[in-house]
């Protein structure tokens, strides 16, 4: 029976996605109006018909909330309708102090890890980066939306949480285990000289304020003498844009850095200033785990040509996002402003394919280390694990190597000028 209401669900979807795009002519012109009528009769059909024909008892009230949910996941993973209660439940979570140390996506309907808070319960829990989480506390979350999701992981400190994920081939296989919450202290930066003048910068997260603390670990690089650097941003996250701007800034002298823009114009267009920090040789690292603010770092030093970018695509999510009141309670949030490339297309897409920021070179290539990525595919449990742990130690040791042998090469990079 819930597969059949799903089809319906989706049904109404499609009927409403159809009906807001034609929406917007109502008032235009008579072919524009007759095209809305049809769509709305159209909906009014299904409608009726999944109410008189379904074989089960149907609330009414559930399939327009049914359908409204699934107009805003098709436009992204982070837009959605949530009810009074759950937006209620979402802003009292959102402030309290307890943390698990998850770094969460939106992935083609599951959440992903994307990254977990160095020194974080969830850095002691066995949990790893790549992991699909399936319950919290028992209860699947697949039809929850991202910022509900985000919601379930804090609570007060001291209170447990029951994390189950999926890993390797078994879908029926899920990893359990029981995190209690702390209050987290996010990491933003370490550094330190992997070789003689050459610089390694990790940037774990680019938050509000992140700008600042990174440009002081750069400055300490340099003054032991740094002239080349790495700047290693996978697993890379956060929404602290404007600081991404500041940091890209530390190594441009002219350029667009990113562009901000909404539905039907610029709001603002971010200039590099004249002065430079570090006007010296620099790689950047990525992969699919780099997202949000770090993707504008990424891109700006790659479209105007100031470093070279090595690893995978990053993942594509630079977007800002409001709530909007609705009758009763209810809210809509809404993604209203996105951050693009200089080039002016946005991080964040419907299609995976054209989101994120690709590298200047893919590395390693695909068939590298496939053997241990194969049995991590194929494992189950602990034995994934190790495969996976292995495959991801050999990738990250191997686009590093890339990017020393890419400063020391007598090819060179392009400094600042």
């Amino acid at each position: 029976m819930l597969k059949g209401k799903s089809l319906i669900v989706s049904a109404l979807s499609a009927v409403v996605i159809f009906y807001i795009l034609l929406g917007s002519y109502l008032f235009k012109v008579d072919a524009s109006q007759k095209k809305t009528y049809v769509a709305l009769d159209t909906f009014q059909m299904v409608y009726k018909l999944a109410l008189d024909k379904y074989v089960d008892p149907v609330n009414p009230n559930k399939l327009i909330r049914g359908a409204l949910k699934g107009l805003l996941e098709s436009v992204d993973g982070y837009s959605a309708y949530f009810k009074k209660d759950e937006y209620e439940f979402i802003q009292k979570r959102s402030n309290m102090k307890g943390d698990v140390g998850i770094v969460l996506s939106p992935h083609m309907g599951y959440y992903k890890i994307m990254a977990i808070v160095p020194n974080s319960p969830a850095s002691r829990s066995g949990l790893l980066v790549g992991d699909t989480i399936s319950e919290i506390n028992g209860k699947g979350i697949s039809e929850y939306d991202y910022l509900y999701v985000k919601a379930l992981l804090k609570g007060k400190v001291g209170d447990s949480i029951k994390i189950g994920v999926q890993r390797g081939s078994d879908e029926d296989d899920l990893y359990e285990t029981n995190i209690v919450r702390e209050v987290v202290k996010e990491k933003i930066v370490s550094s330190n000289l992997i070789q003689e003048g050459m610089g390694y910068l990790k940037v774990y997260a680019i938050l509000p304020g992140s700008g600042p603390v990174v440009k002081r670990e750069i400055e300490n690089l340099k003054n032991k003498g740094a002239k080349k650097l790495i700047i290693d941003l996978r697993m890379a996250y956060g929404n602290g844009y404007e600081d991404a701007v500041f940091i890209s800034d530390l190594f441009l002298k002219k350029g667009t850095i990113t562009i901000l823009k909404s539905k039907d114009r610029v709001v603002k267009k971010y200039i590099a200033s004249p002065d430079v920090l570090f006007s010296e040789k620099v790689v950047v690292l990525i992969d699919g785990t780099t997202w949000q603010a770090p993707e504008i770092v990424v891109s700006s030093l790659k479209e105007n040509k100031r470093a070279k970018i090595v690893g995978f695509k990053t993942f594509g999510g630079a977007g800002i996002g409001k709530f909007i009141p609705m009758r009763d309670g209810d809210v809509l949030y809404l993604t209203h402003e996105v951050f693009c490339a200089p080039d002016g297309s946005p991080f964040i897409s419907k299609k995976a394919r054209t989101s994120g920021v690709r590298p200047d070179i893919k590395y390693p290539p695909e068939e590298f280390a496939m053997d241990l990525y194969s049995k991590y595919i194929l494992g189950k449990g602990d034995v994934a694990v190790k495969y996976y742990k292995a495959y991801k130690k050999k990738v990250y040791e191997k686009q590093l190597q890339k990017a020393i042998e890419l400063l020391k090469g007598k090819k060179s990079l392009k400094k600042a000028v």
